[in-house]
């Protein structure tokens, strides 16, 4: 009676187990429709057994035929619950990667078992001391010995392709089929393979369909396509954007050619010549954009710091700039005379600036851009200070909150701004970001914008020989 209240006590925690599995939300993939599967085979198991012991142990002039009935059911199941064991390792170890062995074994695993419990059903089974013995019993002891060799064999082989959190429940629950086939074999009238089983399920369950560890091993897969996605994103741009960029030099410099020549031209043909220049380093100043944002997204941007002046930079912006400032635009420079040598990201610093500036220069064609670069009074750790003032068309209430948001439907779609704006303030922001600054906008529609960026920087260093 005892082997009664073991079943009865599994079956208990069985139906919990089936009740936690289900009531939390899952990640539905082969794997998991199979250990749903065998949830509920394994529950139905031990009913069955439960209802079977019950049976012929009250009653001791127990109707044969149903009493082999009863056992002949218990066979099907522990067939049907072998082969989805089986299914269970094939699909950990093959269905992603060979799809076609997998599904190609699992139609043969199917079969396989249709006809084991076919035959088994059809042969002598004996009732004796409330277990059962015979052809029909030792034909399922067989199917499931080649089961498990094919299971170690299975997982041997492809042992190398998975992390040790997976292939170790694995082991021990095919070390426990292993363990419970023996004992029962040994001693058959204890009631055991169905308890082994379902501690095989609750092992599975703890380790292998734990529901927190299959989303966050989802999230790790789809981060690293997402990390695959981006590389070849980084690739192609790359290769774009000197595919690109050749013809546009080509362009630019037989603009500037004609431009030269502008006495032996006709004067609209000398505005057109500037327009070309014009929309072309336009558009070259997009294209640097985009692969700046890219290198800052994929994390291909490194920091190098060097000591620099900023009144240099300065200079070499100045240059490259005034070719863009219009005849109704007054620039202003003031570089604070309290600036020393520096050291820092020369290269990503100069960027900023070029970047603030461009915006400014697009948005005012008519008005004033000033430029203030200050620092603080610590110089232990300085911080520098660049504001960029213009008094062009500024930044609408509407978009001001998305300003950096350059791919948003807000931005591409909206009257006020444009997305090349956008992305000159993200790249800004994500180098800011990166040298562990701060930038702030302010900006009224109409009357001009503001950026203020502070970089922590650190004073110059002796170069020694």
């Amino acid at each position: 009676m005892i082997y009664c209240y073991s079943i009865g006590i599994t079956i208990f925690f069985s139906l919990v187990t089936i009740i936690l599995f289900f009531s939390k939300k899952r990640i539905i993939n082969e794997q998991t429709k199979i250990f749903t599967k065998l949830l509920i085979y394994n529950f139905t198991g031990l009913i069955n057994e439960f209802g079977t012991m019950l049976y012929l142990y009250y009653q001791p002039n127990y109707n044969i035929l149903f009493g082999e009935i009863l056992i002949k059911f218990y066979i099907v199941y522990t067939c049907a619950m072998i082969n989805e064991l089986t299914l269970y390792i094939l699909s950990v170890c093959y269905e992603k990667e060979n799809n076609k062995y997998y599904i190609k074994t699992k139609r043969y695993s199917f079969m396989f078992c249709i006809i084991i419990s076919i035959v088994s059903c059809f042969l002598p089974v004996h009732i004796n001391d409330l277990y059962g013995y015979g052809a029909a019993i030792n034909t399922v002891s067989i199917y499931s010995v080649v089961n498990v060799f094919f299971w170690t064999m299975t997982l041997h082989r492809n042992r190398s392709k998975f992390r040790r959190n997976i292939v170790l429940p694995l082991y021990i629950f095919i070390l426990l089929a292993v363990i419970g086939g023996v004992i029962q074999a040994l001693f058959p009238t204890l009631a055991i393979v169905t308890i082994i089983e379902y501690l095989i399920m609750y092992l599975i369950y703890l380790t292998m369909e734990n529901t927190d560890y299959k989303m966050i091993k989802e999230l790790e897969s789809a981060k690293n396509k997402v990390n695959e996605a981006n590389s070849v994103k980084s690739d192609f741009l790359k290769n774009m954007s000197h595919e690109i960029r050749t013809p546009l030099n080509g362009i630019i410099g037989l603009a500037e050619d004609i431009k030269i020549n502008s006495k032996n031209i006709p004067k609209e043909l000398e505005e057109d010549a500037t327009e070309l220049i014009y929309y072309s380093n336009l558009l070259l100043d997009t294209i640097s954009s985009i692969i700046d944002i890219n290198k800052l997204d994929t994390k291909h941007t490194d920091i190098i710091e060097s000591n620099y002046d900023i009144r240099t930079i300065i200079t070499q912006i100045r240059k490259s700039i005034v070719y863009k400032i219009s005849n109704t635009t007054k620039f202003n420079i003031n570089v604070s005379d309290n600036i020393p040598i520096l050291y820092g990201d020369e290269g990503h610093i100069r960027q900023i600036i070029t970047k603030l500036l461009e915006n400014s220069l697009q948005t005012t064609t008519n008005g004033d851009i000033d430029l203030d670069i200050d620092i603080d009074d610590n110089m232990e750790k300085p911080r520098l200070k660049i504001v960029v003032k213009d008094t062009g068309l500024g930044i609408h209430n509407d978009i001001l909150p998305f300003v950096y948001e350059y791919n948003s439907d807000k931005v591409k779609n909206n009257k006020y701004y444009n997305a090349k704006l956008s992305l000159n303030l993200s790249v800004t922001k994500k180098i800011v970001e990166m040298l562990k600054g701060t930038i702030n906008i302010v900006s009224s529609y109409g009357k001009g914008t503001t950026v203020v960026v502070e970089l922590p920087q650190q004073p110059g260093r002796r170069i020694t020989q």
